[in-house]
């Protein structure tokens, strides 16, 4: 039987734990800091629709709320988590090509928080208030950036792991400067 440290890599790679330690720590800003401005209206019936004010929310709420019901409202941003969770265990495992794959459906997963322009975020069940998506603010950055990272680590990663194949169409024949400084 093998325990997880055994999966973890060695002392000399261990400035390969950095990207997934970097992108932990900014998930979790984004889920502590507010992620969307929204533009808040009030729905009041015959009387029409009353513009209010703006209102942020924060990266956690909308985590747990679209983890919970984005389905219901068939945005499904807050899924775009499980691929970025399981690229850092793909990472820490050493399975790079896994890890970018996971990162980049995350990066493509988040891009329907723009959806937000078009279709109200619901405050209440009655669908009386709505906000529309104004901005970003700081969380979906760190959230953004903290797929990116994972996406461009395991991405130079594996360009390092890449065997070099020699240029036939260079003029030293695809060897290399043998210039030396």
């Amino acid at each position: 039987m093998t325990s997880c440290i055994e999966h973890l890599p060695g002392p000399q790679d261990s400035r390969n734990l950095y990207a997934p330690i970097v992108s932990l720590i900014l998930f979790l800003v984004a889920c502590v800091t507010p992620a969307l401005i929204l533009h808040v209206g009030q729905q009041l019936g015959v009387a029409g629709f009353h513009w209010q004010n703006y209102q942020s929310i924060l990266g956690g709420h909308l985590l747990v709320s679209g983890l919970g019901f984005g389905w219901l409202r068939m945005n499904f941003t807050a899924f775009a988590n499980v691929p970025l969770w399981a690229s850092w265990i793909f990472f820490l495992r050493g399975r790079y090509a896994a890890s970018r794959l996971c990162a980049g459906l995350a990066l493509a997963l988040s891009v329907e928080t723009l959806q937000l322009i078009v279709q109200p975020y619901l405050w209440d069940e009655g669908a009386t208030r709505q906000g529309y998506l104004a901005a970003p603010h700081i969380g979906f950055i760190c959230w953004i950036g903290s797929m990116l990272l994972m996406a461009l680590a395991s991405h130079r990663v594996l360009a390092a792991q890449r065997p070099h194949v020699s240029d036939p169409f260079r003029s030293d024949g695809g060897q290399g400067s043998t210039l030396q400084r």
